[in-house]
């Protein structure tokens, strides 16, 4: 009855502290450029040697989600069949929880419609969503928990693609030093609790 009780009291002990690891979880964004995060694309519009105009694919992951094309913050390929961007996530495998996608937003929103979000994990495909919503400036996908390396947008007919931010996050459970002295203290407590049974 004794080791019954003890058991339970441990257990609900864990299950507390697993609650407050989940309540100090901490979300990074992976694929941000600053974190290591790659960019690639299927093709660049504008001109080589004029970077106010040329609209790279790193512009997509640098913290930024202003959707103007005039500020110079969006990524765009040229007109044509089923364009792409990727980008390799900084830190190698990471365990995604979400993908959030930011449109431009001074004009043509509808391009970014009926396109592909797909999830790499050394190379291999591992999870993919076909997203056609009513066009929107900032499209949240939340994810199984999926382990990948890669993250890649592709539309699934002929356009230009427009990406003002993709934002790719993963959870990780940090816990705080109050929550290991919680611990401890409650197994310190039960151990001592167990040595005066035993001496009685």
């Amino acid at each position: 009855m004794v080791i019954r009780k003890m058991n339970l009291a441990i257990g609900i002990l864990m299950a507390a502290f697993g609650l407050a690891l989940q309540a100090n979880a901490a979300s990074t964004n992976v694929a941000l450029s600053s974190n290591g995060g790659v960019a690639t694309q299927s093709s660049t519009l504008g001109t080589p040697g004029n970077d106010g105009f040329l609209q790279v694919a790193s512009r997509a992951i640098d913290g930024d989600t202003n959707g103007n094309w005039f500020t110079g913050k969006i990524t765009h390929t040229n007109n044509e069949f089923q364009p792409w961007w990727q980008v390799s996530l900084g830190g190698g495998i990471s365990t995604i929880s979400e993908i959030d996608i930011w449109n431009r937003t001074d004009c043509c929103t509808g391009r970014l419609n009926h396109y592909d979000v797909t999830v790499f994990s050394g190379g291999v495909a591992v999870w993919s969503s076909l997203n056609n919503p009513t066009p929107a400036l900032q499209e949240a996908i939340f994810l199984p928990t999926v382990a990948g390396d890669a993250v890649k947008i592709q539309l699934e007919g002929s356009d230009y693609l427009s990406l003002a931010e993709v934002q790719v996050w993963t959870t990780s459970a940090v816990p705080e030093p109050e929550t290991y002295a919680m611990l401890l203290a409650g197994l310190g407590l039960l151990g001592v609790a167990a040595g005066r049974r035993k001496q009685s």
